[in-house]
């Protein structure tokens, strides 16, 4: 009766295991050889970000904040070291820890989720 909670748990490994192998397979044969230094900490803060700025509800939402936290590393590439002389990829790190911090507060299930819910109340006061 009801739901095999640990059956659905080990089937949902299971998937995700096999998107992540074959994300990485892909990965390998596209850029020839992998090492550890490709996933340095500063990356998995990226898709850290990337995730929740975009909001988990909807690939939309990946996909928008993808293309936000790319602008940005490259705007925050350009743009801090005129501001900070020796600026590095450490300021770069509390810039985006700064932006998640804003986002999960202001905005928890992310910028394109949250935006819709504020534009569909926007619509029924109009």
């Amino acid at each position: 009766m009801g739901i095999n909670t640990a059956r659905l748990k080990l089937q949902t490994l299971v998937l995700s295991a096999m998107y992540a192998s074959i994300a990485g397979s892909l990965y390998a044969y596209w850029i020839g050889i992998v090492s550890p230094s490709d996933f340095s900490i500063n990356f998995s803060i990226e898709l850290v970000v990337m995730v929740a700025i975009g909001g988990l509800a909807s690939v939309w939402g990946a996909i928008f904040g993808a293309a936000v936290v790319t602008l940005l590393i490259e705007l925050l590439r350009n743009f801090l070291p005129q501001v900070l002389s020796g600026a590095s990829g450490e300021h770069q790190i509390v810039a985006f820890g700064i932006l998640l911090i804003f986002i999960m507060i202001l905005m928890p299930e992310g910028l394109t989720a949250g935006s819709l819910k504020r534009l569909r109340a926007w619509r029924k006061k109009t």
